[in-house]
Formats: structure tokens, sequence, C-alpha cells
């Protein structure tokens, strides 16, 4: 190539100088992408000594786990370690056999010469990855998902202490309920592909007695609901599920509003009821307000939503689960809750528990005792179920209790419209204890009664939260009966005796000052709080408080509230011999012979002791007979007196009621 001339042309030598200045500038940026990828590169391979130290950190304290240890490090530094989990593992292997043992040794103290963010980032790796294990451990071996509350409260458990204080974030020193708690049980659950659900409960048997059973088992040769199959169609069909589903549940779901008036009418007794029973306390008695009912205490129930893993390649059925055998699912026991409006009368009030002879042995209720500061009872018998002598003695009980604990108060006593809560016993009972009773109306008990509005909700679950406890710490096994006693204490303690039920009375409309919750506004749609007379309600009011068809002891509730009519004094029985007969006269048949029950002479002396009873009340005496003024019901009429209580058996109500003027 010829050499350019000494004296180029102006034009050529102005793109030489373009040339070059190009060419520098490639260079440049060359050796400044070089430069970059130099230190990106050390920065990689800074990051992955990083990453990988570590996981030898972890694996030093855990080194079951290391195939969860590789996937975390996978999953978090993948710009950095581009390996299989395999190559990981091997490599975290390496780098722990070729640490020395006096490194290692500082490693398991958290000392060493690794520094403060790696140890932190190791610390939180060793406790997830012990999580874990105990999360298998619990879906596996105990065959239970445990909920996020307890999953947290083990995380609080497995917490490695921290030496300095900027290292407290590491710990887990939160409340459940609060936004960081939460935040990290949903990443926590997304990290590890772990699904909220529940572990099926079924009889896990041996496999020759499943087989036998597998053998002997005849599948049904009618399908179910048969019968409805020209209806809904076959229960395979599209059309049977729907229809079914809409026949049980569809009228259920509001209030029908033909049946906002019956409401109103019964809550309207129930409350003016109570309130009369208040308005007869003397000025100078406090009233006790006492609120019963039954509610049936399952052996088993089923946990609540907890965490677990999705288990995709497994087939259905397979897999761990919860062992519930036949007899676990269908016992129950019945508890008799008794609840009041003073928090320190509270702890005394018995908690009777029912059970019956299959359910509890006598030698496991002689080696079962109650825990300290709960007045529980277990009455064991033939059944479980409540009925009118075992109410009797159940309100017996209660009126003894009252009496040692709360004497001078007049308690009244709030109870469903059951059957048992206002028979013949069970009225005798309370009048025999001086307690009132006030019936709750039917179909009302989900509005009115504290108990159903205010408590079992959180008893049943502060039980379920205790009997889930239970499951995750035992064996997977069928829970004891004592151990389900021991958790029904803790619920008695932990709910009834802790809490304060005065506002749920008074919410309810049966405080001092009638004022009912905004939510029974809204569902009996009122648009203000309705006016409640103090005045005895009428027969009609009464009979809207119980169900159809059944007797109304009307006057056996009002025993010990109204006043009771004097009786008229007994007259002498005089001889039917008169004083100047002599024993050889003969004597008239009507001497001689008995007369006959219904006859005459019966009938006569009976007309002539009412008359003279009659006359003996026109004047009565000051000394003898107390006045009552005349006591009148809502309704205007004037209130019958009561004459003494109990009565007799196959009795009138006419027999029981007397006019006070003698009409």
């Amino acid at each position: 190539m010829d050499r350019p001339s000494e004296h180029p042309d102006p034009a050529m030598a102005g793109n030489y100088e373009l040339v070059n200045a190009e060419l520098a500038r490639v260079t440049a940026e060359r050796k400044r992408l070089q430069k970059l990828v130099s230190a990106v590169e050390s920065r990689r391979r800074a990051r992955r000594d990083h990453a990988l130290r570590i996981a030898t950190v972890a694996f030093c304290h855990e080194p079951a786990a290391i195939e969860r240890i590789a996937t975390a490090l996978l999953r978090k530094y993948r710009t950095c370690i581009d390996a299989s989990i395999t190559d990981c593992t091997e490599e975290i292997e390496q780098r722990f056999i070729d640490t020395p043992v006096d490194t290692l040794a500082l490693w398991l103290d958290w000392e060493g010469d690794v520094a403060r963010g790696e140890l932190v980032e190791a610390k939180r790796l060793v406790e997830e990855m012990r999580l874990l294990s105990w999360v298998d451990a619990q879906n596996s071996t105990q065959g239970v998902a445990p909920p996020p509350q307890f999953v947290w409260e083990k995380r609080c458990s497995l917490s490695i202490e921290n030496s300095t204080d900027k290292d407290r974030r590491a710990s887990a020193d939160r409340p459940l309920n609060s936004a960081a708690a939460k935040k990290w049980l949903q990443r926590f659950r997304r990290r590890w592909g772990l699904v909220l659900g529940r572990q099926p409960a079924k009889d896990l048997l041996p496999l020759d007695t499943m087989r036998c059973k597998a053998n002997a088992w005849d599948p049904p040769k009618t399908p179910p609901f048969h019968f409805l199959a020209p209806i809904l169609g076959p229960p395979g069909g599209p059309r049977f599920g729907s229809i079914y589903r809409i026949l049980l549940f569809r009228g259920f779901q509001q209030m029908d509003p033909f049946l906002i008036p019956c409401f109103h009418k019964k809550a309207m007794a129930s409350w003016q009821w109570f309130h009369f029973l208040v308005g007869q306390v003397p000025p100078l008695r406090k009233v006790l307000v006492l609120n019963l009912d039954e509610t049936s205490i399952r052996f088993w129930y089923q946990p609540r939503l907890g965490l677990r893993g999705r288990g995709r390649d497994k087939p259905r059925g397979a897999g761990p689960a919860r062992q519930a055998s036949r007899a676990q699912l269908r016992k129950a026991l019945t508890h008799v809750a008794i609840i009041c409006d003073d928090v320190a009368l509270q702890p005394y009030l018995p908690q009777v528990l029912l059970v019956n002879e299959r359910t509890a042995t006598v030698r496991s209720l002689k080696s079962w005792k109650p825990i300290p500061g709960c007045k529980a009872e277990v009455w064991r018998g033939k059944s479980a179920w409540i009925n009118d002598s075992v109410f009797g003695d159940i309100v017996t009980h209660l009126g003894a209790v009252l009496k040692t604990h709360a004497l001078g108060r007049q308690a009244i006593l709030l109870m469903d419209a059951h059957t048992c809560h206002f028979s013949e016993m069970a009225m005798a009972a309370a009048y025999a204890q001086d307690i009132w009773p006030c019936i709750i109306p039917a179909s009302m008990t989900s509005l009115l009664q504290p108990l159903d509005t205010h408590v079992f909700a959180r008893f049943k679950l502060f039980l379920r939260t205790r009997m889930h406890q239970l499951m995750l710490t035992g064996k997977n096994k069928d829970l004891e009966t004592e151990e389900i006693l021991d958790a029904l204490m803790h619920a008695m303690k932990g709910v009834l005796q802790r809490h304060e039920w005065a506002p749920s009375f008074a919410m309810n409309g049966y405080g001092p000052v009638f004022k009912i919750r905004q939510r029974l506004l809204d569902v009996l749609e009122w648009s203000e709080q309705p006016l409640v007379s103090t005045a005895l309600p009428c027969y009609d009011q009464f009979q809207s408080c119980f169900p159809r068809g059944r007797h109304i002891p009307f006057m056996a509730m009002l025993a010990g509230v109204l006043p009771q009519s004097e009786r008229p004094p007994k007259r002498p029985r005089t001889s039917g011999l008169p004083a100047s007969s002599n024993d050889d006269e003969p004597q008239p048949w009507t001497h001689r012979l008995r007369p006959r029950r219904l006859g005459r002479a019966m009938t006569g002396k009976a007309k002539a002791k009412v008359a003279a009873a009659k006359s003996d009340a026109a004047e009565p005496k000051a000394a003898t007979i107390v006045r009552v003024g005349a006591m009148s019901s809502s309704s205007g009429h004037v209130l019958l007196s009561l004459k003494p209580f109990p009565p007799g058996n196959r009795r009138s109500r006419s027999a029981l009621l007397e006019s006070p003027h003698g009409e």
C-alpha cells in the first residue's frame, strides 16, 4: 500500500482523524465493558460465596434439612448460582468438610469470622427449617394441620436469641394479630408451597381388619333418595344437588316478613314479664339475674384450617390422616351452663356436665379431678339427656349455692321454653329455693338469650382451640374422656369465669334499664327503642312465650311472686252423736253408716263449708288477715289471687282461681 503523500488531501486528513477518534472510543468502551463485566463477575462470586457460607452455617445446625436449605438458597440466589439442587447440596457438603473444626465450633455458638448479616440470615434459615420439620411432623405423625396461630407461637418458641439490639428484628416478638406477623405467615406459606386445609379424619385400623371389612361389605342395591328421583332426577344428575340444596337451605336465609309481628309479640311479652318480676322485688333487696341453658359438647370437632403440604402427587385418600373412630365421632355430653350478671359470683355458680354410663366409666371418674378454681360437676347417669328429675336437681343445687354465696338477693332465672324447664318438678324446686323463673319465648333464643348471643360461640371456639392443642401435643389417637373434661374446665375458666356478662344481659333487654342493641333492632325491624310496660302480662302474652299445645303452669310460675289468699280458719269438729244420746237406743242411719262420696249429705256439707268461709271472709279480723290491694294486669283485668302452691294433681284451672270480690 502506498504511503500518503506529504501533502495529503484535506478531506482525507479529516477522515483519518474521525477513524482514529472512533477507534479510541470503541477501545475505551471495550475496556469499560470488560471492567464492568469483571466487577459484575466479582460481585456474583462474592454473592455466591456469601450464599454458600450462609448455607454452610445453617447446615451445621440442621444437617438433616440439607435439601431444603439448598432449595431456599437456589430460590433466593438464583441469579448467582446456576446449579441443580443436587450440585448445590454437594457443594455445601464439600464446604462443610473443608471448614476447620475450630471454625465449625464457633459457628455452632453463632460466632466466628462470619459477618453479622450472614449470621442473622443463617438464624432465620435455621428457624424456618425447624418450623417446617415441626409442620411436617404434625401433618404426618399427629394427623393435624396446625393453624396459623399455633405456627406463629411455635415460631416464637423456636426463635434464636440475638445478642445485640440490632438483631432484634430477627426474633419473633410481635403478636399474631399484628400486620408483620400476618405478612410473615403469608410469605412463609408461599416460600414453601403450603396451603390452608385440614387433614382427613378416619379410623386407622390394622390392614387385616380393613381387608375383612372390605370383603364383608355389600353395597346397597337401591341408591339413597331413590323416592325423590321422579322429582329431582337421578342422584348423579345435574338437577339433584342444586334442587336438594334449595329445598334445605333457601327458606332459612332470610326472615319471613309475615313472622315479624309474631316475633314482636314474643319479645315484648318476655321483656314485660322480666321487668314485672324486677318491679316485685322489695326495695331493700338486690336482684340477681341468671341465665341457664344446655349445650352439646362433642368429643370430636373438625379442626381449624391449618398449614399442610399440597400433596398433588398422592392419590385421593392416601397420605397422613387423623385417627377418629366412629364412636369418637358420635360421642357427646351435655353441659348445663349458668351465667349471672355479677362477675364476683360467677366462679361459684355450678357448671353441670351430664355423661352417660358408656362415655365415662366409674374408674375414669374416680381418677379424674377438676382443676382448681372451677366449680364443675360431672353427673353420670344412664343417659346424657336432660329430663324433669335431673333439671329439678340442678335447680335445687343452684338454690343451695345461692343461699350460701348470694344470701339476701332475689334470683331471676332466664330459661328457654324447653319442656323440662317449666315442668312440675322444676317449678316446685324453684318455689322451694325462692327462684323466680322467666321464660324466653320459643324461636327467640338466638336473639334474646345471653348464652346463645354472647357466650356459646366464644366458649366453643376456646374449647375447639384447646382440643386442637391436645391433638398437636398428644398421640394420634382418640381423645380420652379425661382430656375432654380437662379441656372443658379450661374453657369454663377462660370464658365463663373471666368475662363480665352484665352487658350481655343489658343488650338483650334484661338489664336494670331497658335498652337493646342495634343489631336486635335491625333484625326485628324497629326504628327506635320500644316501650315496655312493667305490669303483669296477660294470659295471651304468657301463652306466646311457650310452644303450642303445651300446658302452661301460669300459677306455678308466679307462686313465689304474687300474694297468696288466706285460708279461712278451720271449724272445730263436732261429734256426730247428740249429747243426750244413749248407747242402748237405736241411732239413725246417718250416724251408723258412712255416707257416699258424692251423695247429697257430702255435697250439702261442702256447700255449707263454702258458705261459712265466705261469711268469715266478709268480716276478717285485723290480727289474722293482711289486706293486699288488687293488682291489675296489662289487659286491665283485676288479677286473681293465688291459692297455696303446689296444687294437687288433676285439678282444673278454675279450682286454682277465686275472685277477690266473691263473684
